[in-house]
């Protein structure tokens, strides 16, 4: 959870907890979801569910909100920088064909932005971009996340989130490529590219 203030005015009764991104649940249960179902690295974890952020734009309609339906999908690598680096390059190749294939927006009308700063939990990051009518703005985002996440919750639980091949018994923590979406974003970007109204006459 983060402590945040709710509303424009920080002090002691404003303070909250809110549920920053959907993907936390989802590294702190790799370890559980390879005992289980005993699948074996490359494979992803996908969810959807609320996130809140303490920053809202009323200009911006559904664009930037509070409160916001996110859907990501975390896909564990083996522990290796150039593997990880090619899936963070065919998760955009496949982004990309997802919007102008799928939902066919026109190509000239999505576009990708590298992240100028990095994260600190990032080896590489781009944002999809849609060409809204005050211009372009994510839709969706890539991040090559490294093998921060499981690292840093293996070092604060005291429990191994390493992966063990059942095949050749190698040991590792993942590194992980992930794709996150919001969904109001991804509906108003295909409601503005598709909707229209005919006039009927009498």
């Amino acid at each position: 959870m983060l402590a945040t203030h709710l509303g424009p005015i920080a002090d002691d009764s404003s303070t909250v907890y809110m549920r920053p991104e959907t993907c936390q649940s989802l590294f702190t249960d790799f370890r559980q979801v390879c005992d289980t179902t005993r699948m074996r690295v490359p494979f992803g974890l996908a969810q959807i569910g609320k996130a809140f952020r303490n920053e809202i734009t009323p200009g911006q309609f559904l664009y930037r909100t509070r409160e916001f339906e996110q859907m990501e999908i975390e896909f564990f690598v083996p522990n290796d920088a150039g593997i990880a680096a090619k899936r963070f390059e065919d998760w955009k190749e496949v982004s990309m064909r997802y919007w102008t294939d799928v939902i066919k927006i026109p190509a000239d009308h999505v576009r990708f932005k590298d992240h100028e700063k990095l994260a600190h939990y990032a080896a590489a990051a781009t944002d999809v971009e849609y060409q809204f009518p005050r211009g372009f703005g994510e839709i969706q985002g890539i991040h090559n996340r490294s093998d921060y996440d499981l690292k840093q919750h293996q070092e604060h639980s005291k429990q191994s989130m390493q992966y063990i091949d059942p095949k050749t018994g190698e040991r590792y923590v993942p590194r992980c490529v992930e794709a996150s979406f919001g969904l109001g974003r991804s509906v108003m970007a295909t409601m503005l590219e598709f909707y229209d109204e005919e006039l009927v006459k009498e």
